[in-house]
C-alpha cells in the first residue's frame, strides 16, 4: 500500500488501502516476460523504465503495461499506479511526476510484499543484476549504518533494514538519468525503491516548485 512521505527521496508512498486482489497476501501471476521487459529493457532508443517515453507530453492518465492507474493527473503533477503483475515476485506501486507535461522522475517501489526476513538482501542483489544490464555497471553504493546495529543481536541480516538501522542505496548515470536503487525497511515491512530521475528536467521544476511556494508566502 502506499505509504507516508519522508526524507531522502524515499517513503513517498501515500497511506491508501491497495484494492482488493493487490494486497501483499494475494499471490500474483508470475510474469517473466513483464520482469524482463521492465527491468531488463531493450537495447532501443528509448530505455526508459516502465517503457514510457520521457519526451512525450502527456495530457492525461495513461495506461502502464502490468499496472492499474490509481489516482492523480498530469496537471496535478502526479499520477500513481498500483502493480496487477509482480515483478519477479514482489508487488509494486509507481509515482510519475510532471513538469511541462513531461515526465522527470518516476519512483517504483517494490514490496512489502515478496519481501522478508530471509530474502530481502537476496531480492535486492537480483534487482541490481537487472539494472546492471540495462544502465552498466552502477557507479557506487552506499551504505548507511546506524551504530546500534553493531550492539544487538539478530536472527537474520535483514532485521537491521527492517528496523531502520541499515540502509542501501546503489546509484547509476544512464545520459541525463539518475537511478538509485535503495533498500530499506518500515514497520510495516522491506522495501526495494527504484528513483529514476531525468536530471536536466528536474532542475527546471525544482525551479518552477520554488516560484510557487515563494508566490504563495
Amino acid at each position: 500500500m502506499f505509504r507516508g512521505c519522508g526524507e531522502r527521496g524515499k517513503r513517498k508512498r501515500l497511506k491508501i488501502s491497495r484494492p482488493i486482489g493487490l494486497g501483499g497476501s494475494i499471490p500474483f501471476i508470475p510474469t517473466i516476460f513483464f520482469c524482463l521487459a521492465l527491468l531488463c529493457g531493450s537495447t532501443s532508443a528509448d530505455p526508459g523504465p516502465l517503457g514510457l517515453d520521457w519526451t512525450q507530453e502527456y495530457k492525461s492518465p495513461f495506461e502502464i503495461e502490468g499496472f492499474k492507474y490509481w489516482y492523480g493527473d498530469v496537471g496535478w503533477g502526479k499520477i500513481f499506479y498500483l502493480s496487477t503483475e509482480d515483478i519477479l515476485g514482489l508487488e509494486a506501486e509507481a509515482h510519475l511526476h510532471f513538469h511541462s507535461k513531461k515526465i522527470y522522475e518516476i519512483v517504483l517501489i517494490l514490496g512489502p510484499g515478496g519481501l522478508n526476513n530471509s530474502n530481502c538482501f537476496k531480492k535486492y542483489s537480483n534487482i541490481l543484476k537487472y539494472l546492471n544490464e540495462k544502465y552498466g555497471h552502477y557507479l557506487f553504493k552506499n551504505t548507511e549504518k546506524d551504530p546500534l546495529a553493531e550492539d544487538l543481536f539478530y536472527t537474520s541480516a535483514c532485521i537491521p533494514v527492517l528496523m531502520g538501522l541499515r540502509i542501501i542505496d546503489t546509484i547509476w548515470k544512464s545520459g541525463d538519468m539518475k537511478i538509485t536503487a535503495s533498500l530499506y525497511g518500515d514497520e510495516d515491512g522491506y522495501y526495494i525503491e527504484i528513483e529514476y530521475i531525468d536530471l536536466n528536467l528536474k532542475i527546471d521544476a525544482d525551479v518552477n516548485n520554488k516560484k510557487k511556494v515563494l508566490k504563495k508566502l
